[in-house]
């Protein structure tokens, strides 16, 4: 059996078991204690796949301070298609998984976020706290980056619709990861602590900040009623 062994050593000394199971290697040596180590390889190749996280208060709140202001109209009267905004994020590229969105309870009813399941989007919906702030909406979807870069082996395309600095440490694991980070937001509400994500002395683990300024016209419309 020695023999055997030796011929499914290769040049660094470590055993090869090409298309055997470890009961078929070992199951015949007798009277020796077998200790296997079992070294899984993983591909590390990009995916090229889109993984979108979206934090919709954000968007939505900043956006019409904006467009409101840019187009005359009241931020009543603003609207955000999201069908046509993942289109857009997406740009023709294939998408890993279902998109995240996570936003406060809306009030007085929840209407909105039923729509948006419908675009194929995880919906998650939190309450404000008593100083109506919204710290669960960020733990919440920077909890959902970090699953992405852990269950996913090999790296894809995270793509972050968000400006608060909370969400950079999840954002530079994903690039220590070797993934690919953008972040979509309004120029002029994205933290300053955001917009430099990135990796030092690591020229390729940088982020690609993209500002929804020039895109609005793309997924956000304006109309006196919703539905007319």
């Amino acid at each position: 059996m020695s023999a055997h062994i030796d011929d499914m050593l290769n040049d660094k000394n470590k055993l090869v078991i090409p298309g055997l199971t470890i009961e078929e290697a070992f199951g015949n040596i007798k009277g020796v204690n077998v200790r296997v180590i079992v070294e899984a390889i993983f591909s590390r190749e990009p995916t090229g796949l889109v993984h979108i996280f979206v934090d919709n208060s954000n968007i939505e709140i900043e956006g019409k301070k904006l467009i409101s202001a840019l187009e005359s109209v009241y931020e009543n009267q603003l609207y955000i298609d999201y069908g046509r905004l993942l289109k857009m994020l997406l740009n023709g590229r294939q998408i890993g998984d279902d998109p995240v969105i996570v936003g406060s309870r809306p009030l007085p009813n929840d209407s909105i976020w039923r729509k948006i399941e419908d675009f194929g989007y995880r919906v998650s919906v939190f309450d404000k706290n008593y100083a109506f702030q919204e710290k669960e909406v960020d733990n919440e979807l920077g909890l959902s980056i970090s699953d992405a870069i852990q269950e996913y082996k090999r790296p894809g395309i995270i793509v972050l619709v968000a400006g608060d600095g909370d969400y950079r440490p999840a954002l530079t694991r994903a690039l220590l990861r070797d993934w690919i980070v953008e972040i979509w937001f309004w120029d002029h509400a994205m933290s300053q602590r955001l917009k430099w994500t990135n990796v030092l002395y690591r020229s390729d683990l940088q982020t690609r900040v993209m500002y929804l300024d020039s895109y609005y016209t793309h997924f956000i419309y304006a109309c006196e009623h919703e539905n007319t």
